[in-house]
């Protein structure tokens, strides 16, 4: 079994914002499970279960394969560890079957960057789930934001919603994103690196 936790912050005030690049990763994935070309049973299923997800301790689940776990945490960004450390004792899963996506500000918007372990950079979400997990060794996949050259305090920044040129930019981005999800639980978090990582042409 895999879990993918998009990082996020709940409520429709925070959707479009760059801080909730990971719901919206999770978002475009399940989009791409849609009904197009698919019997009526499977258009059923998704409509009224597949995309609707559960709440499972304090995370929003959803299962769209019996393997496959997608989490968005219900706790707010900076205490995203504690549904992290709820679902790992759930459900049979390992540190390593888990990879975590989350914005990052330190990357140019759109970037996209794979890690096996590693600190959390500042960020709130990464930095709660290394404290509840006591350790660094899981999986990450970062989407780039940007700072604009902003020095100083950056929640108003993280917390501001994104502009339509950003939206258009990120399009493909979140599309290549869902792309590395299967590619994950494919072949691994190594596999993944070799693939988000190398030069650009």
């Amino acid at each position: 079994m895999k879990a993918i936790f998009g990082l996020g912050n709940p409520g429709p005030q925070y959707h479009w914002t760059r801080h909730n690049l990971g719901f919206l990763a999770l978002d475009r994935y399940l989009a791409g499970l849609g009904p197009a070309g698919q019997g009526w049973l499977r258009r059923w299923w998704s409509k009224h279960f597949l995309l609707r997800g559960r709440k499972v301790d304090q995370a929003l689940v959803y299962r769209p394969k019996e393997d496959l776990l997608l989490v968005k945490p219900l706790t707010y960004m900076n205490r995203s560890g504690l549904a992290v450390r709820e679902l790992l004792a759930r459900f049979p899963l390992e540190v390593s079957d888990c990879l975590v996506i989350c914005d990052d500000v330190r990357l140019p918007l759109g970037k996209l960057r794979a890690r096996a372990r590693g600190g959390h950079g500042g960020h709130g979400g990464l930095a709660s789930i290394i404290a509840e997990l006591g350790t660094e060794e899981f999986p990450r996949l970062r989407i780039g934001i940007g700072r604009e050259g902003l020095q100083g305090d950056l929640v108003p920044y993280v917390l501001g919603r994104l502009t339509p040129e950003e939206l258009a930019r990120l399009e493909p981005v979140l599309t290549r994103v869902a792309g590395a999800i299967d590619l994950f639980c494919e072949q691994g978090i190594e596999r993944l690196m070799g693939e988000i990582n190398r030069p650009e042409p």
